[in-house]
């Protein structure tokens, strides 16, 4: 895989880690509540100014069934300071992604979304997948970062090859 966020899998060389990490002011109980919110009416989080939302059928519990976009998957687990789904048979992806939060340190949180995936899809599709996956991510930590401040976020621009990946998705999305 050709991202900054991803290396071989430590168990399974099938499989890609993907990796996101980003330290942001404020509470631990502030980002357990923010975290809580994805996919919800309330939900602050999930960056649908650019991407396909999040819609789980019965919002974030255990075995909720969604995903964003055509990528389907399934709630596993669900605590205050972590969120694990599993995806589902409705797509070519197997593996799990988690989002975790935890203290950095008083006055700090580490926000960390670990995916495992592997695809049915050719390597050179499953790269520009996980390309879109890193933007999407990026723009999610950039919405906590800024809630976690008490202020609105500023979309960072995309680059323009960049942008013009994210638009062909959007508009395949709108075809399905």
């Amino acid at each position: 895989m050709h991202s900054l966020w991803s290396l071989q899998h430590p168990t399974d060389p099938a499989m890609t880690c993907n990796i996101h990490r980003r330290v942001t002011g404020g509470d631990l109980n502030e980002a357990a509540a923010l975290l809580a919110q994805l996919a919800s009416g309330d939900d602050t989080l999930w960056p649908t100014w650019r991407w396909p939302a999040l819609i789980l059928d019965n919002g974030l519990e255990v075995d909720s069934l969604g995903g964003h976009g055509s990528v389907r998957y399934r709630v596993a687990d669900v605590e205050s300071h972590r969120v694990r789904f599993v995806f589902t048979s409705a797509g070519p992806f197997e593996g799990e992604h988690t989002f975790l939060i935890a203290q950095a340190e008083p006055g700090y949180v580490e926000w960390m979304h670990h995916l495992d995936i592997t695809s049915s899809l050719p390597p050179r599709v499953m790269d520009l997948v996980v390309r879109l996956h890193d933007g999407l991510l990026e723009d999610l930590f950039d919405n906590a970062q800024a809630r976690m401040a008490g202020r609105d976020v500023r979309p960072r621009p995309f680059t323009p090859g960049y942008s013009v990946l994210q638009r062909a998705y959007r508009l395949l999305e709108r075809e399905r």
